[in-house]
Formats: structure tokens, sequence, C-alpha cells
């Protein structure tokens, strides 16, 4: 599978982008400041070593789905309000809701 971020004529000059913020006097210690930040933060990246986790749960889907056999579902993730996340777009449960929105956000 390839992943395409931006096709190229979706890529513009950075110039037109930041034309339109006016120019601005900083204090004379915030510049080495930010470059200290951006030194130490500053790393290398292989592409070799990352892992797309999304694109192998996908190719093992379909993997699934080609030799037909059921496609298996993950565990439902919960987030801190008990939630499950991925459930806002969904229908209610049985949990007693009737709005397919999120607790509070019933308008």
């Amino acid at each position: 599978m390839a992943t395409t971020l931006r096709y190229g004529y979706e890529v513009r000059d950075a110039k037109s982008y930041f034309e339109d913020i006016p120019p601005l006097k900083l204090p004379d210690e915030m510049v080495p400041l930010a470059e200290h930040i951006l030194d130490t933060k500053t790393g290398h990246f292989d592409p070799a070593e990352f892992e797309d986790r999304y694109e192998n749960a996908v190719v093992e889907m379909l993997k699934q789905k080609r030799a037909g056999m059921p496609v298996r579902k993950e565990a439902p993730v919960y987030g801190l309000n008990g939630e499950e996340l991925g459930a806002i777009n969904t229908p209610p449960k049985a949990s007693g809701r009737t709005s397919p929105n999120p607790p509070g956000r019933d308008f």
C-alpha cells in the first residue's frame, strides 16, 4: 500500500502561507531560547523504522475478507469518561441514552 500526503498540484510555495503575517519584534532572549528548544528537540527519523499500525490493520482485514473469513472486530476502546471512543456517530446503545450525541451535548 502507498500513502500520499499531498499531490504535487496541492503543494504551494511557503511564502504564500505566511505573507499575511506581519513582522514581529521579539525580545532579544526569545530567539536564542527558540533555537535552543529546536536544537534539543530535533531528532533523526528513519521511515524504515516506522510501523503504520492503521495500514497494517487494513491490510490484515482485507486478507481476512479475501480468505472468506469473518472480519475480526477489536474490543472497544473507552475514554476517560467511560464513553466508547468512536461511538459519537453511532446510534445510542442500550445504556438508556436517547441521543447519539455525547452526554451533556443533547441539542
